[in-house]
């Protein structure tokens, strides 16, 4: 039943648009978080909305720019999903950053927003590739053991999203080095107002300015593999929008969770699996050129890394 209002909702606002009912003030984003998935995106998306001069998207992971997503809708939804006269208006999508999965990301955008700038949040690609495994696995998305997992490492998405100098080659096809700003996840957590102040800079806008909500954690810890998880297709409506088409976006994250909890049951806990040193080191092998090519394109050395 609730589905069925939820789609008529749907319908309905599809028709106000249609006659001009809604606004159709808007304009194009110039700051993308292209990335990286596990790497705190979901954080900085939430710093960065905090300064008066920038204003990022109200739903994080718009996902626009990928042809098996929202590509379709056109660019006139995309430029909706911004508003306001803030300098900077600016979105974070992590699956940016998962070629070849998803290709011609980088082209898509330089086609509608060349001049944009783009953040690449990155973390110590082994502890993410363990962590984006533990999501996946949590969420029942995988159910391989993590040594399945990562028995092969050719056409691994676990492996490929954390070749970060890998996925930037991409964009530097269209963007140019200035325009790409590559942030250290340790030192967000670690040296968070520098951190920002970095990255304001790169933005041009005030970087001297700070407030408490700087130092709330948005990120979420691995620890809560310790507690249920939503089922992939409760995910797929609240986190994408599917097969709702957004209507869940309408609602605030406090309205959604109290539909889920009532309605929708929670998967059960998992117990978070160990990694064997052998294939730690083994995942270590498989980043290090790339980790390499990485510090020489940043000139950052990474120190916090494990490798």
């Amino acid at each position: 039943m609730i589905f069925a209002v939820l789609k008529i909702v749907e319908q309905f606002i599809g028709i106000c648009k249609n006659k001009n009912f809604i606004s159709d003030d808007f304009m194009f984003p110039n700051c993308i978080i292209i990335g990286g998935q596990k790497c705190g995106t979901t954080s900085l998306h939430y710093y960065l909305d905090q300064h008066p001069d920038i204003q990022m998207s109200r739903w994080k992971e718009i996902q626009f720019f990928i042809e098996e997503y929202e590509w379709h809708r056109g660019a006139k939804w995309y430029a909706r999903q911004f508003k306001g006269k803030a300098k900077i208006h600016g979105e974070s999508s992590t699956p940016y950053t998962n070629y070849p999965v998803f290709k011609g990301v980088s082209g898509k955008m330089y086609s509608l927003i060349p001049d944009a700038k783009l953040i690449y949040l990155v973390r110590d690609p082994v502890a993410r590739a363990i962590s984006s495994y533990l999501y996946g696995f949590k969420g029942y998305d995988d159910k391989r053991s993590l040594e399945e997992a990562f028995v092969d490492f050719r056409n691994n998405e676990y492996i490929d999203r954390g070749r970060y100098y890998f996925q930037l080659q991409q964009y530097l096809k269209y963007y140019s080095k200035e325009q790409i700003c590559v942030v250290q996840s340790e030192k967000l957590r670690s040296a968070r107002m520098e951190t920002l102040q970095r990255i304001f800079r790169f933005l041009d806008v005030d970087e001297v300015f700070s407030c408490d909500l700087f130092f709330e954690e948005k990120t979420v810890n691995e620890e809560i593999m310790q507690r249920p998880k939503t089922k992939k297709w409760v995910r797929m409506i609240i986190e994408e929008g599917k097969p709702l088409n957004g209507i869940f976006k309408l609602l605030s994250k406090k309205q959604q969770k109290r539909i889920c909890d009532r309605l929708i049951p929670q998967g059960i806990a998992v117990v978070k699996p160990e990694i064997s040193d052998e294939l730690r080191e083994r995942i270590k092998d498989a980043y290090r050129e790339d980790v390499a090519q990485l510090r020489e394109f940043t000139g950052q050395r990474f120190q916090e890394w494990s490798l």
